[in-house]
């Protein structure tokens, strides 16, 4: 009985999340923030063309396969401002590929949970919060990565956490593999993973998912450049003449390696150098109880915007979490587990000197969403039920009165649905940036 109901909870709240994620999503008809990027990395493949990103390759390369698989032709121009109208169909394909992809999310973090948490309440509240996080549900609905490197991420905590069955630890090297191989802020999973595995395994069965891994990253740089041309222009700008022969040369196991460690110190070099400022980055320390500026992603000249806006419930919540949840592991009780991951993924970015945004907290919100759940498992029966009612009410709340803004809304009738005006504007010392950003 409790299986089958596990098993309708899935389904459904998979069905939700897909309805969320592609509801309108054709709107709006236009490039959209990242899409600039991310669409034409996709007639670049298309077309062999060579280009660099700062981002490794390995989702680009799943995107490319399902270009093929759609018979894309490589042909729609993304390489137009933000807000240009889109002159085919075929970006509409895409969007949909990311929002199903995204929707998984809640599934898995139902499962993630089922496996730790003792009760099924505390499994129901994290999935629903995950179903139902604007911030994430925008990112999902467009050409862009954060979404999906989200869902990957959580397919690989499902595994971790998971009850052992065979071959566990090469599953755990591709799922951690994927993820590193897709952006390089999930390189925190690593020791997140070894120490996981520590508690009950051997250093050397703790090592191998690690390991194994990193060599997949390997492979995903060089299988990248296999699907690139020979030579190119646009290779020589950004390749040395060694680094160019090593790929396409000497094609050695040791010379590949060396190339794909060189390949990824240039595309970290390149992703740091981005110092220059945007009207739309934050700090690191604003992400957590949502005290800094939205990711702006869209506008026309009617008034109609879409803002990557979060729920301020979800976010303070589960921030508060993880400091009661110190008090309770202090006195016996719970696990700083999932604080330990928040660690990991948030802290780098506090040193990090390039711009960032929001979106970079959507591996540390989902920690933190993991934390509020199990400690909401801990409370009392009657405690528990009356919290995690509240916060489930306060997730869809939020859904419903932030989402004009992740759908396209006009900014002006919505205005006052901003309980802070730093969300719009971010604080004085940032809009004396965006000031003299404009007037340069």
């Amino acid at each position: 009985m409790y299986r089958f109901f596990d098993c309708i909870f899935i389904v459904l709240i998979l069905f939700v999340s897909i309805w969320i994620r592609t509801w309108k999503i054709y709107y709006p008809d236009s490039i959209v923030f990242d899409e600039y990027h991310f669409g034409q990395f996709i007639n670049d493949y298309c077309s062999h063309k060579f280009f660099f990103d700062i981002h490794p390759p390995f989702f680009k390369i799943i995107q490319y396969l399902y270009s093929q698989a759609v018979l894309y032709d490589g042909t729609m121009d993304f390489q137009m401002s933000i807000g240009t109208k889109y002159m085919k169909n075929d970006y509409i394909a895409f969007r949909l590929f990311n929002a199903i992809l995204s929707s998984l999310l809640p599934s898995f973090v139902f499962i993630i949970l089922k496996f730790i948490c003792k009760h099924r309440i505390s499994c129901i509240l994290g999935s629903i919060i995950c179903c139902f996080e604007v911030s994430y549900i925008c990112d999902s609905r467009f050409i862009m990565y954060d979404g999906v490197f989200l869902s990957l991420v959580s397919l690989h905590i499902l595994v971790l956490c998971s009850k052992e069955f065979f071959l566990k630890e090469i599953c755990l090297s591709f799922t951690l593999g994927a993820c590193i191989s897709s952006k390089l802020t999930s390189l925190s999973l690593i020791p997140f993973t070894f120490i996981v595995l520590m508690r009950s395994k051997s250093l050397l069965l703790s090592a191998i998912p690690c390991l194994l891994s990193i060599l997949l990253f390997f492979f995903c740089t060089f299988w990248n450049f296999l699907l690139l041309p020979y030579s190119s222009d646009d290779a020589n700008i950004y390749l040395s003449p060694n680094l160019f022969g090593l790929l396409y040369r000497n094609r050695s196991f040791l010379s590949l390696i060396k190339a794909s460690l060189l390949i990824n110190n240039e595309m970290h070099q390149l992703n740091m150098k981005n110092t220059r400022f945007h009207p739309y980055q934050s700090s690191p320390f604003s992400w957590p109880f949502l005290t800094g500026i939205w990711v702006g992603l869209w506008e026309d000249n009617k008034g109609f915007e879409i803002n990557m806006i979060g729920n301020i419930f979800t976010y303070s919540a589960s921030s508060i979490s993880l400091i009661l949840i110190l008090f309770f592991f202090g006195n016996g009780k719970g696990s700083i587990l999932w604080c330990v991951g928040w660690l990991f993924s948030y802290v780098p970015f506090v040193f990090v000197r390039r711009s960032v945004f929001l979106y970079h907290y959507f591996i540390p919100l989902f920690f933190s969403i993991l934390n509020l759940s199990c400690l909401i498992d801990i409370l009392e029966s009657k405690n528990r039920m009356l919290m995690a009612t509240l916060l489930v009410l306060t997730s869809i709340f939020g859904f419903f009165y932030w989402s004009p803004f992740i759908y396209g809304c006009d900014i002006d009738r919505f205005r006052n649905r901003l309980w802070f005006d730093i969300w719009e504007k971010g604080d004085k010392r940032h809009q004396t940036l965006v000031n003299q950003f404009f007037e340069k």
